[in-house]
């Protein structure tokens, strides 16, 4: 037997100075196969901000979280459901997972709201001039 808690840890802001939280080390969000998703949807706006912002990372990073912070909560409050259904605390609850995960209908079902919750993650064009190598 294993025993471990589901956990994480918020935090108020994902960047200070020069440095910049993504993924898991800002908003560690998802148990139940988002966390990946939306760590690659970051990095990607991150880096197109930040390739926008003409030199300015202060305003880079302020545009990646305004932008992000309300569709990652949204994963991670998924996640906040989804720890409780994998964890169980009672018998109860294991049998009642071990049925649902057996079940191919729920299952699918179950996905089908990770698909809608991660679709809103905003990805969006950036178009950055690319500097000629004369």
């Amino acid at each position: 037997m294993y025993f471990d808690s589901i956990s994480r840890v918020d935090v108020d802001r994902w960047s200070t100075g020069r440095i910049a939280l993504l993924g898991d080390a800002g908003y560690g969000a998802t148990v139940g196969g988002m966390g990946t998703s939306t760590a690659i949807v970051a990095a990607y706006v991150l880096a197109g901000e930040l390739a926008e912002s003409d030199g300015d990372h202060t305003a880079a990073f302020q545009a990646y979280e305004r932008g992000l912070r309300k569709p990652v909560r949204a994963c991670q409050s998924g996640g906040d459901r989804t720890g409780k259904f994998l964890a169980p605390a009672t018998r109860f609850g294991a049998a009642f997972r071990n049925r649902t995960m057996n079940s191919p209908f729920l299952l699918n079902q179950m996905l089908k709201v990770g698909q809608k919750i991660s679709s809103q993650l905003p990805i969006r064009d950036y178009t950055v001039p690319v500097a000629s190598a004369e």
